[in-house]
């Protein structure tokens, strides 16, 4: 179990972005808590720097409206634009994975209240 770490400055923000196994998130690819984000590192580059842009947004997201939707939202949004291909693999990628589609379901059952896989069980 090997975590790589990285202090990303974004404004005044100081994020801890952590590059962990697949085993440890599994099937997420990531996760946002406070101010550090969580992205697999087995993943492909497109889908990472997706999902770290997507993650680093979510630390820094200071907006209420939507809810938790909204915060999906703006994340994908703004990481789509950014990184085009990683959204476009990310989504792929989630559509034909019958783990992550269970995964989304369930959040999506409970309202969106758990951001990691620990909160779900």
């Amino acid at each position: 179990m090997s975590i790589t770490v990285e202090i990303i400055k974004i404004g005044d923000d100081e994020i801890s972005l952590k590059y962990v196994s697949k085993e440890e998130i599994y099937p997420l690819f990531g996760y946002a808590k406070g101010k550090t984000a969580v992205v697999r590192k087995d993943l492909p580059l497109s889908v990472k720097n997706f999902v770290k842009t997507h993650e680093l947004y979510h630390c820094i997201d200071k907006k209420t409206w939507g809810g938790w939707i909204g915060q999906e939202l703006r994340a994908n949004l703004f990481a789509a634009v950014k990184e085009p291909l990683g959204f476009f693999v990310t989504t792929f990628l989630t559509l034909t994975s019958k783990d992550r589609l269970k995964l989304y379901i369930e959040r999506f059952r409970k309202k969106g209240r758990s951001r990691t896989l620990d909160e779900l069980n």
